[in-house]
Order: structure tokens, then sequence, then C-alpha cells
């Protein structure tokens, strides 16, 4: 995508940052990697990852199509004196992309691009995406896939790297690459899904932050057709699921707070009032309603998925199964919950489409039924995760981004007044019962 007159003002409003013009302009990016790749016949360039930190930095996310195949980078603005210093940094010795240098320089906007083994937070990348290696590492890891031909499926830089492992025609297992201080959570997750009945965890290494689970064969919820008539009774049988998940007990997850909660809505709101000055008082007003119900909730702590939604639910001959544990924790149930239907809300707005009122309800009626209770406050779970995802499509580069971010805060100013006056309306049964 071309840069649009949104991002156009954003950047402006950064000039510490000269190259982040570049890096929300997909095809002035693209010509001038092309430049320093002449060999590779580079197409245009898919963004699939943004990281924005006002005043510091932008490191962004592409996959772009080459004559060599697929090829992924990573592309980080920079403040010009942090880039000089990050510029003089030797690259490890030995490294090819499969189009070349692996690390490229856009000195005049003081950009850096690293391709594809090239992470420095995830050292382990050369010895996964080399074919010798990896069956080296894999050997000893789980010997019997170490054969497996390998397929790339998402690379977040900086964060995770995601691939399978597939032999004969069929996917065998699904191989994680974590940097160091995401790693433990995400295989205290891995093991309690497969406590769980989860995918297995066929082996991990602390050393090179390796998590290796096998393959969940069948269809994601979030591919259902809203209209198609499985998808309600998919979406009841995560609501039971997801309620099993809650009265497990496990005191070896990470605990998610409100605290932690009210911080995390309130970086949003900081986060948008930088991208979309419009917003900004409308914004900070609403995310202190969100905060402050949040910690007026009392703290009952369960085990969660954590980043729970459609797109995590496996449906398949054998029933559904949850997946992708990297943000399992514990804390009030009813945030998974407001997770996976603020999602569907979001991503409704996103379509323009009905809101799939049909599976709500029967997640939500199933859930209730499996767990014999109906979370409290859903509407302020609801709204924190609505809330959060404001500044989503901005990092999915959607042209219209400040009319969803906007119609997101409608949504959340909905949930938030309603529990105001479902709690209003409570209120004088609590005084006389407390009298």
């Amino acid at each position: 995508m071309t840069l649009t007159l949104h991002d156009a003002a954003v950047a402006a409003r950064d000039p510490g940052l000269p190259g982040l013009a570049l890096l929300l302009d997909a095809e002035r990016l693209a010509e001038a990697v092309a430049r320093l790749l002449p060999d590779a016949s580079l197409q245009a360039l898919e963004p699939s990852y943004l990281r924005y930190k006002p005043g510091t930095s932008c490191l962004a996310g592409f996959t772009a199509m080459t004559r060599h195949g697929r090829v992924d980078f990573a592309a980080k603005a920079y403040k010009p004196r942090r880039y000089a210093v990050e510029r003089a940094r030797p690259v490890p010795e030995g490294l090819r992309s499969a189009v070349g240098p692996v690390a490229l320089y856009l000195d005049e906007p003081a950009v850096l691009v690293r391709l594809v083994p090239y992470d420095r937070e995830l050292r382990a990348l050369p010895r996964l995406v080399d074919p010798d290696r990896r069956q080296g590492l894999l050997g000893k890891l789980v010997p019997n896939l170490a054969g497996c031909d390998w397929r790339l499926l998402r690379h977040k830089p900086g964060r995770r790297h995601i691939g399978i492992l597939e032999a004969a025609g069929s996917v065998r297992a699904i191989v994680k690459l974590y940097t160091e201080s995401h790693f433990e959570q995400a295989r205290r997750g891995a093991r309690f899904a497969a406590g769980m009945g989860g995918p297995i965890l066929l082996g991990n290494s602390n050393r090179h932050g390796i998590l290796v689970s096998a393959w969940q064969p069948g269809r994601s919820l979030a591919e259902f057709d809203h209209g198609d008539p499985s998808a309600v009774p998919g979406a009841a049988a995560a609501g039971a699921a997801l309620a099993a998940v809650h009265d497990r007990r496990s005191a070896n997850l990470p605990p998610r707070n409100l605290a932690d909660e009210s911080r995390a809505v309130n970086a949003t709101a900081r986060s948008l009032v930088r991208l979309a000055p419009d917003l900004a008082e409308r914004a900070m007003r609403l995310a202190d309603r969100v905060a402050a119900q949040i910690l007026d909730l009392p703290e009952r702590m369960v085990p969660l998925h954590g980043d729970f939604s459609a797109d995590q639910v496996v449906v398949g001959a054998d029933g559904v199964h949850l997946i992708d544990w990297d943000r399992a924790g514990t804390g009030p149930r009813a945030l998974d919950l407001g997770s996976f239907i603020a999602r569907l809300e979001a991503d409704a707005l996103r379509t323009g489409g009905p809101l799939p009122r049909e599976i709500v309800a029967a997640f939500e009626d199933a859930y209730a039924d499996a767990a014999d209770r109906r979370p409290k406050a859903l509407r302020v779970w609801t709204a924190a995760a609505l809330f959060r995802l404001a500044s989503e499509p901005f990092r999915q580069r959607r042209a219209d981004w400040p009319e969803l971010a906007s119609a997101l805060l409608g949504r959340v100013e909905r949930h938030v007044d309603r529990h105001a006056a479902s709690e209003a309306a409570l209120a004088p049964t609590r005084r006389r019962l407390s009298a």
C-alpha cells in the first residue's frame, strides 16, 4: 500500500524517525530494497507486522516473492544516532538469505533491513532455516521428525518464528522459535495445554527457545462463514472446552492481575493519542472508565488461555481443540470470554458485516452450562479487549485505520455504558442485602 494522508501525518509528527514514512509506504520500500537486490526480481511487498514506539523506533515485517521464492524480512527505522550504532554492528559470518546479503542499509532515512535468517533476537533461526543444520538440531529434539520437510508459516521479527514439518504430503508437527523473554511462558502454556488434551508437546529446547508440538488437524473456527450451520455448534463446543480449562487447577502459569490489565488499556490509549490526535481526548477519557471498572472487580484467578478467539479453536473430526497457548496465565475467567467476543465484534466492524449473535449466544450459553455459572462483568472484559484492539487497524496497515479505531471505541463505549447501567440498577438491592 502507498502512504496515506493519515500515515503521512503520523510520520510528520515524529521527525526524530526519518525512516518512518518509508516503512509505512510499502511501494517505496519495495523500490528501495529492490535497488539493493537487483538480481532478486523482488515483487510487491506484503506487510506482516508492525511495532511502533514513537520517538524511538518502528519495526515492520514484510513478505515478498522473488525469483528465488518467498523472502521474509524486517525493516527498522531508528533515530539517526542509534542507526549509526546498529549499522556498525558486525553481521554474523556465513549468514546468507535466499536472495543475497542478510543486512541492507538505507542510510539517508536511517533504516536497517534484515532478511531471514538474520534476527538478533531469534538466535537459533539460522539453524532452523538451513536444511542441514536443522536436521542436526531437530535430531536432538524429535529424532523421528528430523528428516521432515520444512515450510515457513509466519515470521514475527524479534518475537517469534513458526514453521511446520511435513512428510509424505502430510503435516506432522509445528515448530515455534521464541525470544528468550517469551520462551518460558510459551512452554508453560504448551505443557498446560497438553495436559488438557491439547497439542502434544513433542520436544523443547530452553537453550534455543524452541517448542515442537504435534500438529492439530482440522479447520479454524475463524474460517467458518457466519452463515454456516456448523459454526454455531463449533462455537458451543468452544465454550464448553473453555469452561473445562477454567475449572482446572494450575499453579504454574503466570498471573494476569487487574492492575496489569488496566495498565494495558491505558497503554493503548496513549498510543492512540500519538496516532490519532482527533481521538485523543475520547480515548483517554474512555480508558479511564474501563480501567476504573476493571479495578472495581473481584480478583478471582483461574487458568486462562490468555488470547482467546475463534482463531485459536480448531474444529476437527474428533471435536474441538484449543491451540496457541503462548499467553496462558491465570486471571478472571471472563477475560477469555471477553477476548473471544471482542474479536468477533472487531471482525464484524472490519468486514462491514453484522455481529454473529447466534455464534456469541451459543458460545456463552455452552460455557455457562459447562461451568454452571455465567461470568460476571463480561461487558467490562469485552470492553477492555476491544480497547486493546483499537490500534490494531494501524498495525495491520489498513487505509481506513482511523475510522476503524473510532468505531472500535464506539463499541467500547456501548459496553462500558451498559455495565454502568447494570451496576446502578443492582445497587439498591446490594444495599438492602448489606444492611
